[in-house]
């Protein structure tokens, strides 16, 4: 089961400026639901996270890749993992079937390499991508009361028809038939050493070449060198992939570059424009369309 999720942290919300409690709705990806009382909740990166003062543990509302019933019972089976953040949940009950189009199940394993247990639900979204919710804490701290506050949630959801901002639409005319380019480069060394022995460098550059027609070209390569009087280094990492290109709206209502490559993975960029320069999640990229510069499409 997907989560787009690269942290978590089981402890409480501390951060009391950005807690919300009551209904939320996010009109722009059409969802609506109600935080459970006693409990507050705060927007991170790409999850809704909620906390408790009284229940230890956290619950996670995020988005599937999933458009069906199918396929959410499918990534149920195959489990929650993340290596590099050390999330290993792996399916420990019986799927349920919630109704709604919805499936649930409790999972055991690892949470940021900790021994730990959930309770999680997949829903089935008509409208666009499928709802994950996750209510987990420590292996020795779970009961029933998981159980209760996921499905607490998971009856207060309502799916709708998104209401699309219109810079979505006017992101999409920017970046058809287009080049992204983000380079930087670094160097450190000793140039008064007559051999230029001593000191690194490194390069660094992704291109991304939108097509009209909504696929793409994706290029990555990273450079890096070391010297030292006696000794040199050449590391080289690079990928080259492709697959669909689209603009969508985050819960915010911001515009959003994504990109679903063939392999299954999904890049995704938030967008933004500052005095004719091109931002994607706050870093400048050059935007190309003509020339040497211009997208390779084929």
């Amino acid at each position: 089961m997907r989560i787009t999720l690269i942290f978590i942290f089981l402890t409480l919300l501390s951060s009391a400026s950005a807690q919300k409690t009551g209904r939320i709705d996010y009109p722009a990806i059409g969802l609506s639901f109600t935080i459970p009382e006693g409990w507050v909740g705060q927007e991170g990166d790409g999850v809704f996270m909620m906390g408790s003062n009284s229940l230890p543990g956290v619950v996670l509302i995020s988005t599937s890749d999933a458009h069906s019933l199918e396929s959410i019972r499918q990534e149920a089976l195959a489990g929650v993992v993340d290596q590099a953040a050390g999330i290993n949940l792996q399916l420990s009950s019986t799927l349920e079937d919630l109704g709604k189009q919805s499936i649930g199940g409790e999972f055991s394993g690892i949470l940021e390499n900790q021994s730990a247990k959930a309770y999680i639900i997949g829903m089935n979204n008509p409208y666009g991508q499928s709802l994950i919710i996750m209510v987990a804490t420590l292996s020795n701290l779970y009961n029933n009361q998981y159980v209760n506050v996921a499905r607490q949630i998971f009856k207060s959801i309502t799916f709708s028809k998104p209401i699309i901002p219109p810079v979505v639409n006017q992101w999409k005319k920017r970046l058809a038939g287009t080049r992204l380019t983000y380079m930087e480069s670094y160097s450190s060394y000793d140039y008064s050493n007559p051999n230029f022995t001593s000191g690194g460098s490194y390069a660094q550059k992704e291109q991304i070449d939108l097509c009209p027609e909504g696929y793409f070209n994706y290029n990555e390569q990273f450079n890096m060198s070391v010297g030292a009087p006696g000794a040199s280094g050449m590391a080289r990492d690079g990928g080259r992939g492709a697959g669909k290109w689209k603009v969508i709206p985050n819960a915010q209502g911001n515009a959003v570059l994504q990109l679903s490559f063939h392999t299954g993975e999904i890049y995704e960029y938030v967008l933004s424009f500052e005095e004719d320069k091109t931002f994607l999640n706050g870093t400048r990229y050059f935007r190309t369309s003509t020339g040497e510069n211009a997208p390779v499409c084929y």
